[in-house]
């Protein structure tokens, strides 16, 4: 686009056919879609988890485990991802909102929801249950990821454990959101001592 001529810079063709990005989103796209097969995969597989996360998840949720090793220290040096340390355990993290955003609508609908419903099984084959945002989080995956029953009863658990730690706004969110999920699935039908508890 520019070559120096003597002393002196001057644009070249090249020049006419550069186009800037409109938005930083645009700007955050094409740094995306710059990156190898593996480390975009990566990287969509990071935005899916959520902000931050266990660092041993990713491997597992991979197509290609192995590939992880070598995408990872390029996603780091590009700064979309970052290492944390968080009560002795290594994490990573989408290093802002606006990056997670892009790289997860990049994911075809049926792969996002594929890749949510297989984030799920890998917290729930967790060893360590005691993480109190742990029925939340499953909530989460398995209702992004079109598995509303699932969803409903992981809603009830994350209510009754925000209800034992007397976070009474977060019950009721959770309550209400199993309510409504069960409402959609079953209608005026379903279980009717369940139906007396909503």
């Amino acid at each position: 686009m520019l070559e120096t001529s003597g002393d002196r810079l001057q644009a070249t063709a090249a020049l006419e056919t550069f186009t800037v990005p409109g938005t930083v989103q645009e700007v955050i796209l094409s740094r995306v879609d710059r990156l190898d097969p593996s480390a975009k995969q990566i990287l969509q597989i990071a935005a899916v988890i959520g902000r931050s996360f266990p660092a041993h998840l990713l491997p597992g949720l991979a197509t290609e485990p192995a590939r992880v090793v070598e995408a990872l220290p390029k996603l780091l040096d590009a700064q979309l991802l970052v290492e944390r340390a968080r009560e002795g355990r290594a994490e990573l993290a989408v290093k802002h909102p606006m990056i997670q955003e892009v790289a997860y609508d990049a994911i075809l609908e049926t792969r996002r929801q594929e890749l949510h419903r297989s984030v799920a099984a890998a917290i729930e084959a967790e060893p360590d249950a005691s993480d109190p945002a742990r029925h939340g989080l499953l909530a989460y995956h398995y209702g992004r990821g079109g598995d509303p029953t699932r969803a409903e009863e992981y809603l009830l658990r994350a209510g009754d454990d925000a209800a034992r730690a007397a976070a009474s706004a977060e019950a009721v969110y959770f309550f209400e959101e199993a309510s409504r999920l069960y409402l959609a699935l079953h209608g005026e039908g379903g279980d009717p001592s369940k139906r007396i508890m909503r």
